[in-house]
């Protein structure tokens, strides 16, 4: 999920690889949109009480596909040599490997907009049971795809006599084999092309209709395709679907991580929850509604006399899969939590990173 938030450029900082430099001889670095000053590490706030250890086993992880590029090898290589280092050994690690940087635009103004990301974790179990009741889907084997330039091709037919092969369909004007059965699609009852330009069908007698909704597909009796385990917790589920990424935690302790894999096709209609908050964003143009399983991730606004629904069975995780705190609990302090607040309350995230549900994980 990217999350987006207006912040002072003087709480945003770089970490650039390479032997570590004094701030002085580092020198500034600008590009088309930023400028970057380099700045000693005992003026980068909360360092000193930084969970460096911590910090240093995420960096070991990273290093897997880091260690691919020269630049990185050697201090992965350093870092490989560290496990199990203490705070201050894996502090002076990061001391004597990079240099800090405060980042601002190039007309050095104190505001800047930032974007991250972060992974959700749901706890699940492998077989239905008791709360477990909501699958996760890797692709159904029923979903279809109809190439978007094939249906402009035909701007005019109403109904299109259609075969299916590996999930493609195909106009029968094509060729069609030898006992291959011909389906109907009636072109006009299509949704909005896709920005993929593939159409999403299912089959329907002898016909080829669009794709479940989430309403048809939540509501089936029995699941619709491959499910890859199952959660306690519809609405961060939406969540994750959402965002197209994230983690289901299994009670041995197990995670499996769940990339997109597909969408149903139909274009995205936020879930409105019984209850929203609204709050203006500077340059947004207004405020977006905030959902309760969002809100419930970060805890009551400090700001407001309403109090926030329990916390779901999510956390907060970085990509490394380790846990950032702060983010599913209590944060560390007032300031963390304000940024946090706005990370989760930009519009971009209350319109979703696409324009559609997604409707299968793998």
């Amino acid at each position: 999920m990217m999350l987006s938030a207006l912040v002072s450029a003087a709480s945003i900082l770089v970490l650039l690889p390479g032997v570590a430099s004094t701030a002085a001889a580092a020198g500034p670095i600008a590009t088309r949109a930023a400028s970057f000053e380099a700045i000693g590490w005992s003026t980068l706030p909360g360092w000193e009480g930084e969970s460096h250890a911590e910090a240093l086993r995420a960096f070991r992880e990273a290093c897997v596909r880091l260690q691919s590029r020269a630049l990185w090898q050697p201090i992965c290589a350093d870092a490989a040599s560290h496990v199990g280092a203490n705070g201050p050994v894996a502090r002076r690690f990061f001391e004597s490997r990079f240099t800090a940087y405060r980042v601002a635009d190039r007309t050095a103004s104190v505001d800047g907009l930032l974007t991250g990301y972060f992974e959700p974790i749901l706890v699940g179990r492998r077989e239905r049971g008791g709360r477990f009741v909501h699958p996760v889907y890797a692709t159904p084997p029923s979903l279809l795809y109809l190439d978007a330039r094939v249906a402009a091709a035909n701007t005019g037919v109403r109904t299109l006599n259609a075969v299916v092969r590996d999930r493609q369909v195909i106009p029968a004007s094509e060729g069609v084999r030898p006992g291959e059965p011909i389906y109907q699609v009636a072109l006009e009852t299509l949704e909005a092309e896709p920005l993929d330009r593939r159409y999403r069908l299912r089959r329907d007698g002898s016909r080829l209709v669009g794709y479940y909704d989430r309403s048809q597909i939540e509501s089936v009796s029995q699941p619709l395709g491959p499910v890859l385990a199952w959660v306690d917790d519809a609405d961060a589920l939406y969540v994750m679907q959402v965002q197209g990424s994230g983690r289901i935690r299994f009670p041995d302790r197990k995670e499996i991580r769940l990339a997109y894999a597909d969408q149903n096709g139909a274009p995205f209609t936020p879930r409105g929850p019984p209850t929203t908050r609204t709050r203006s964003i500077p340059g947004e143009g207004g405020g977006e509604p905030l959902s309760d399983s969002l809100q419930a991730l970060i805890g009551p606004d400090p700001e407001s006399a309403e109090t926030a629904p329990s916390a779901p069975a999510t956390e907060a995780s970085s990509a490394s899969g380790h846990r950032t705190r702060g983010i599913a609990t209590q944060p560390r302090d007032p300031a963390v939590e304000r940024v946090i607040r706005d990370l989760l309350e930009t519009p971009r995230l209350a319109k979703g990173e696409g324009d559609r549900v997604r409707s299968a994980c793998r």
